[in-house]
């Protein structure tokens, strides 16, 4: 049996007491399922499940979604802010050291092949 990714839900419907559920890839090709009510109430579960725990898991690193750059006002420092945490206060070298070290980092992974999950 060949695996069908699946990427969309064309459409659904429902024939006599059976729920319609037409399913698509990324290529275009659907597949339609249709099941009783006791086996959609199952994959009903079984969805909510993976859903929590795809949710749910700790993450090993913080991956802010926005950040700030900027100088201090009463003091010389570089300061930068992620998210709403409180900002970082950097010395210019130590800044410009920084700097250097995350366009390095970037450009290693830009470099990498990208990685597929299976």
């Amino acid at each position: 049996m060949s695996k069908f990714e699946v990427t969309t839900i064309a459409r659904t419907g429902k024939t006599e007491d059976l729920l319609d559920i037409t399913l698509s890839d990324k290529a275009g090709r659907t597949t339609t399922l249709s099941v009783s009510a006791d086996v959609a109430h199952g994959i009903l579960a079984a969805v909510r499940d993976f859903a929590k725990a795809e949710t749910s898991k700790p993450s090993l690193v913080k991956r802010p979604t926005q950040f700030a750059v900027g100088t201090g006002r009463h003091e010389s420092a570089v300061l930068m802010r992620f998210d709403d945490d409180v900002p970082y206060g950097l010395d210019a070298d130590t800044a410009i050291e920084f700097a250097h070290a995350i366009l390095d980092a970037a450009q290693a992974v830009e470099a990498r092949p990208a990685r597929r999950l299976q």
